[in-house]
Parts: structure tokens; sequence; C-alpha cells
């Protein structure tokens, strides 16, 4: 997504399937929204320029045909103090009908945000969850055109786009944003919770709030709940 500032701390919380206003980055000193082993933060950056010739990305783009959701079902509700490293906490079928009320141009991938979290070991809540605060979902910002759910910031050689890590596919875009997590965040870090990781994820220094970037992750996580 974007890197826009809050406006303000007023970040809302939309009517229907979850979702926000605002955004954040990656990019900070010496921390963390880098890909791959470099510590960086996440920077917050202005809002692409209107009227952009850029074309953005079709809706699924890269993601194939949509697989079968049935077996991926939701395995155990979030933690009391939401945890990211849990068994699923929403179906494959829940994020498909989340992505679907966005209008996301990742729609479809609800199989994949689903299997990449059992793999890695984080529930695919808090991945769908970042994908809506950071660009509503693939709908807003840089992430129109990087097919990133994260707006990791680019490190030399990486394909990019305005200093954001640019991917062939969702596919891609989503796997990284797990590897990500998962290596520096929870293993690297020992950083297991929103309200621990966004202080790196997306720092003060960046233009961000990190506390209500946490809390609306929480409460996003806990309305996709049955």
């Amino acid at each position: 997504m974007t890197r826009r500032q809050w406006v303000g701390l007023g970040v809302t919380l939309l009517t229907g399937v979850g979702g926000l206003l605002g955004g954040s980055g990656h990019t900070a000193p010496s921390l963390s929204r880098y890909a791959g082993a470099v510590p960086a933060g996440r920077v917050l950056v202005p809002a692409l320029a209107a009227g952009t010739s850029r074309p953005a990305p079709a809706q699924g783009a890269g993601m194939g045909p949509a697989p079968l959701v049935g077996n991926r079902p939701r395995v155990a509700a979030p933690t009391p103090d939401y945890q990211l490293a849990a068994p699923p906490s929403v179906s494959a079928a829940t994020i498909d009908r989340v992505l679907a009320a966005y209008h996301s141009p990742a729609a479809g991938s609800g199989a994949l945000f689903y299997d990449r979290g059992v793999a890695t070991g984080i529930d695919p809540a808090y991945a769908l969850a970042f994908f809506i605060v950071e660009s509503q979902a693939g709908t807003q910002g840089v992430a129109r055109f990087t097919y990133s759910i994260g707006n990791i910031r680019a490190t030399p050689g990486d394909p990019s786009y305005a200093g954001y890590r640019r991917y062939p596919t969702y596919a891609a875009g989503i796997t990284d944003w797990y590897a990500l997590i998962k290596t520096l965040y929870i293993a690297g870090w020992g950083l297991t919770t929103p309200d621990a990781i966004l202080p790196r994820y997306a720092p003060w220094g960046d233009n961000n709030h990190p506390a209500v970037y946490a809390a609306t992750v929480k409460a996003l996580v806990a309305r996709w709940q049955p």
C-alpha cells in the first residue's frame, strides 16, 4: 500500500467486512520492512501523484485459477494477546470473501494466503490485515504496481517501483511477506504480536502511528471471527 501518513490518529474501521483508511510504509534506519536479511523499518511515503500513466494490475493478476478452499477451515480463534505464530483463525473462504469485498486485485488468493500461513506457522488473518492496512487490499498506493501485500522496501538489486520491492505476481508478494515476518521478526527478533512488531515494521520516525496500526490489525482479525 502506499505509505500514507495517518490522517491525524483517526483510523476508521469501515462498515461491512473490515477495513480502514490510512497506510504506512517500510524503510527505517536500522529497522524493519526490508525484505531479506537487511534490517530496516517501514516508512510512509506520499501518495502517488494523480494521473500516473502506469497501468494498475488486472484483477487477480498473476494468481491463476483459484484453488478449492473447502479443505482450508478456520482452526482456532486468535490468542488473547494476538500471537501471529498461531493456527489459522480464518478460513480460506473467509479470506476470499474479504478480498472480494475490497475489490482487491488479489481476489481469489485465499487458498494461497492460507497455505503460506500454515507453511510458516503464521495465522493468515494477520497477513490479510496487514494487506488491508497497507493498501486497502491492493487498491491504493504503490501496491497497485508492486504486487506487494506489505509495501516492503527494495534492497539493492531488487526489482522495484518507487523504492518498493516489485514482484512478478501476487503469489510472490504474499510468499515474501510471510518469509519476512517469520525469519526476521519472529525468528530473528522474537517479536510475535502486532504490538511488538509494528514499532519496527512501521516506526514513528517514518511518520507512522504503530499503536494505531497494531490496534487496527487486531480489530480486523477479531472482526473476521464467527
